[in-house]
Parts: structure tokens; sequence; C-alpha cells
């Protein structure tokens, strides 16, 4: 990939996309997790790249492009950038916070981080970020307790919302319209949105 190279890498071939996971085009999927939790057990082309020190520092990053309000916006845009052994310091200001990782039993799985803040964005922009503590979340202006002990994984591939499964009914308990989906989706909450335009 690029002007990296590994030697016996195992890769998976797909030739079908489950319609679910991804919509529009797609040229390939890449696993960014460990290789605890892969199929093959392989050690994955990113971690092989770390280990074996072709990196320049021991770092990937993620940029993505945001359409918010963009009436142009086409179904398909330039989606972002993704650097692999470092960070593209013009794309971001401010420094970088390093933080450890939490193993399961030992073993790094996913991305996972001890949640000790959230930083909710505010609206209007005077106050662009404050940062709370985790023991609570709003939504629509409701408190929700959460338990102590609290770990958030570090996902690009979703939109979902996981934990356990009082706190995540108590949080679409507070939005219009949700409600637990059953079947192939058991587990999952879905709502309906309504968009008014002037």
């Amino acid at each position: 990939m690029g002007s990296f190279r590994v030697q016996n890498q195992s890769w998976l071939l797909v030739d079908q996309v489950p319609t679910q996971l991804l919509d529009g085009s797609c040229s390939g999927s890449m696993g960014l997790a460990f290789n605890n939790i892969g199929w093959t057990g392989a050690t994955p082309f990113w971690q092989t790249l770390v280990e074996s020190g072709q990196l320049t520092t021991p770092e990937m990053s993620f940029w993505f492009t945001r359409l918010i309000d963009d009436q142009n916006a086409q179904e398909e845009e330039f989606g972002g950038i993704f650097t692999l052994g470092g960070r593209n310091q013009t794309l971001y200001a401010g420094d970088v916070e390093f933080l450890p990782l939490v193993t399961n039993a030992g073993r790094r799985t996913y991305w996972l981080l001890d949640l000790s803040g959230v930083y909710l964005l505010a609206s209007p922009p005077a106050l662009p970020h404050a940062r709370t503590s985790i023991t609570d979340i709003t939504v629509n202006k409701k408190d929700i307790t959460l338990l102590p002990g609290n770990v958030a994984a570090i996902v690009t591939g979703t939109t979902l919302i996981g934990g356990p499964r009082a706190t995540i009914s108590a949080i679409y308990a507070q939005i219009p319209n949700s409600q637990p989906l059953s079947g192939e989706f058991a587990g999952y909450y879905g709502f309906r949105m309504f968009v008014f335009l002037a």
C-alpha cells in the first residue's frame, strides 16, 4: 500500500458487501483494530508496519470532510484523509493528547479508552465546547445517569451508540419517535426524523 511493504501478509477477498454495511461505491475495506478480534487472527497490515518499525511514528490519524447544510453536496463526496505513520499538522490546531488504551483481559482488541469526560457541542457558538462530568449525560434536556467505569471505543466506521442496555434505553427514551427494533435488528434502536423546509 503506497510505499509500504510487508511480507506474508494475510488478506481476505470480499467480493460482495451487504447493502446495510456500505452505500455507494467501495474500492476496499481495511480493518484497523487489533489482531485479537480478527476472524483469521492474522496481524493487520497497519500493526505489522508498526511492529516492524516502518512508520516514522507509530500513529494514524483521520480528517473527515464535513458537508453540513451544503445544498450542492452530491451523494458521494471526497471523504477525508487517512494518514498512516503520523498526522497532517495543517489539518488541525492545538495539542494532541495521548491516552493509554484499555485492554480486554490483557489483550488489545478495539481502540478502547477510559471515558473520563465528554465534549458537548453547544449552540450558539458563543461557547464552542464545554467539558462535563461523565457521571451523566443530557439528551433533550433530560439527565441520564451513567454507570461507573465507562469505556469508549474509537471507531471510524460506525455511527452507533453502544453501552449497557439500561443506559442506551434511557438515552433513546428521550429521543422522540424512537423505538427498539426487532428481528435481525434486535438490540438496535430506530427513530423517525421529520424535516420541515420553509
